[in-house]
C-alpha cells in the first residue's frame, strides 16, 4: 500500500446515464450492467460514494451505446441531449 499524499484523487472512468434521457433498466442487458443499472442512473449517488470513498474529482461521461436501449428520446437528439444534462449536472454542482 502506498503512503497517504496530499495528492487529489480524481476518478477518470465515470459513468452516469441521465434519467431525462434514459427510463427504467431495460431488458436484455447483460448481468454487469444490469446490477450497475440503478447506480448509473444515479449522479447524487455516486458522487456520494465517491466521497465516502475519498476521491477528490469524479470524471463522467455517459457511453451512448449503453443508453440507446434506454432512450425515452429520438436517437438522432440523443447525443446533443445527453451533452446537455452532462452539463447542466456540472452547472449545479
Amino acid at each position: 500500500m502506498a503512503p497517504p499524499t496530499n495528492d487529489p484523487i480524481i476518478d477518470f472512468h465515470g459513468h452516469w446515464f441521465p434519467p431525462a434521457v434514459v427510463g427504467g433498466r431495460p431488458a436484455g442487458l447483460p448481468g454487469a450492467l444490469k446490477d450497475a443499472w440503478p447506480l448509473l442512473t444515479d449522479l447524487e449517488a455516486q458522487l456520494e460514494r465517491a466521497d465516502a470513498d475519498g476521491t477528490d474529482v469524479k470524471v463522467f461521461n455517459a457511453v451512448l451505446s449503453s443508453i440507446v436501449p434506454a432512450a425515452t428520446v429520438a436517437l438522432q437528439e440523443l447525443p446533443s441531449r445527453t451533452n446537455d444534462e452532462l452539463a447542466a449536472a456540472v452547472a449545479a454542482g
